[in-house]
């Protein structure tokens, strides 16, 4: 991430830091424009997180400033996908740069490119809702009692398959969705 981002949300009055999870090809780009021109538009605190050659995000890095690049292939095949890795830097990354050094950001949101954040709700349910006297420390749609994918038959089931060795339990405990969660 340029520094120049990070200091803009450091000292900025932003109470929230959207990470986005997006591909350094294929649709990623495009999806990225869309994004910016869109949901995103005008906002400082929405960072694009990629894995990939650098060779293909060099221009748009420079020019945006909205990246936050993982020197990493980018893989979607059962086990050795990154999309663990990618969220897990985003959230890590701006809790020791940003979050533990501002007074304003409460919250990280990670979403990914293919989904539409609709900010005002957003804004609304973690910062003026109903949250309690504690407020929230992980928000989003949970899931209870899923099961691992240990079917590589099933051709849909290939992404997601979790063999007993990487996880040797029956069921998950509860956890948020990936198409967006905040902590």
């Amino acid at each position: 991430i340029p520094g120049r981002s990070l200091h803009d949300i450091k000292f900025s009055e932003q109470t929230m830091v959207i990470g986005v999870l997006s591909g350094a090809s294929g649709e990623g780009p495009h999806r990225r424009r869309n994004i910016r021109s869109t949901w995103a538009s005008g906002r400082s605190n929405v960072l694009f997180v990629v894995a990939g050659p650098w060779s293909q995000i060099e221009e748009e890095y420079a020019k945006h400033g909205d990246l936050l690049w993982l020197d990493m292939d980018e893989i979607y095949l059962t086990e050795i996908s990154h999309l663990t890795f990618k969220t897990e830097s985003f959230f890590s990354i701006l809790y020791e740069r940003v979050v533990s050094k501002s007074e304003s950001v409460q919250y990280l949101f990670k979403t990914d490119d293919d989904s539409y954040v609709a900010l005002e709700k957003l804004y609304h349910v973690l910062l003026k809702g109903n949250r309690g006297d504690d407020g929230l420390d992980y928000w989003g749609k949970c899931m209870a009692d899923a099961k691992p994918h240990r079917n590589q038959v099933v051709e849909w089931q290939k992404k997601w398959f979790i063999p007993y060795e990487v996880y040797a339990f029956d069921h998950y405990p509860t956890y948020a969705m990936g198409a967006g969660y905040a902590l």
